[in-house]
């Protein structure tokens, strides 16, 4: 279906695998339309209750794809504007709206782009051997998916500018204490980890995953007292203000389990 994403249903979930790993999964506008794609399509299936964001091969993701920068800056840079830049946002803010929960699963490296791919997602698993970094002050390049305001609001402004001005690489553990990576584990437990989390969300309900992460992505944007009135508007349909018809018939079957 796709050229350089894959996609795996398992029960109750599945994997978008970026799939270019002789390129380290550089990112190209062909593999942003497909990821895209395979988010809008997943958002669309109640039958997956979270979505795992995986790189093919040793590393997550390497950033933008040099080769293909360095053509279109010497033949038609105004094509780099049009096709690229306005695929990282639209990618951020979909995985934000969507229903169900998408989590990075990080091995090797996961630099520039490929770092702003794994923030994007809800949360991030990281391999004890894997590496997060900016690079564009690098190559001369001035980050266009608002990559340092967003990371910012995440860990503050004054660890953001270590990581944008520096240009430093942390390890996976570093980035765990920032508050960046929610799991870390060894290399090799990837995998298992996936599966462990995979059959925990397919259990879940999909409609509060849902409507958490609508609570969660107010927060940056209004002040408190709008924050507090969206939120009541929100559950004004649930009962008792605060439960869905999920919990209504897992309560049922738990007392039905006791009797």
């Amino acid at each position: 279906m796709y050229e350089q994403v894959i996609v795996e249903y398992c029960e109750g979930y599945t994997k978008v695998i970026m799939n270019r790993p002789n390129a380290k999964n550089a990112i190209t506008p062909l593999l942003m339309n497909e990821l895209i794609d395979a988010f809008q399509t997943l958002d669309r299936d109640d039958t997956v209750k979270a979505v795992f964001l995986l790189g093919a091969g040793e590393d997550f993701c390497a950033g933008m794809d040099l080769k293909y920068a360095l053509d279109k800056l010497e033949n038609s840079p105004e094509q780099l504007l049009e096709d690229l830049i306005p695929l990282g946002p639209r990618l951020d803010d979909l995985i934000e709206a969507m229903s169900k929960p998408v989590i990075s699963v990080v091995q090797g490296n996961a630099i520039a782009g490929g770092f702003i791919l794994s923030y994007f997602c809800d949360l991030v698993i990281a391999a004890e051997g894997a590496t997060f970094g900016d690079a564009h002050a690098k190559w001369g390049f001035v980050p266009g998916w608002h990559e340092p305001q967003r990371l910012a609001r995440s860990i503050g402004i004054r660890k953001a500018k270590e990581f944008f001005l520096t240009g430093e690489f942390i390890s996976a553990a570093q980035a765990k204490d920032l508050g960046l990576v929610w799991k870390l584990v060894p290399d090799n437990e990837l995998r298992q980890i996936v599966e462990k989390w995979g059959g925990k969300f397919a259990k879940m309900s999909l409609t509060s995953l849902g409507m958490m992460k609508q609570q969660l992505a107010m927060v940056n944007k209004v002040e408190w007292d709008t924050l507090c009135h969206y939120d009541a508007l929100m559950r004004k349909d649930l009962a008792g203000g605060f439960c869905t018809e999920d919990a209504i018939n897992r309560l049922q079957n738990f007392g039905n389990s006791k009797k």
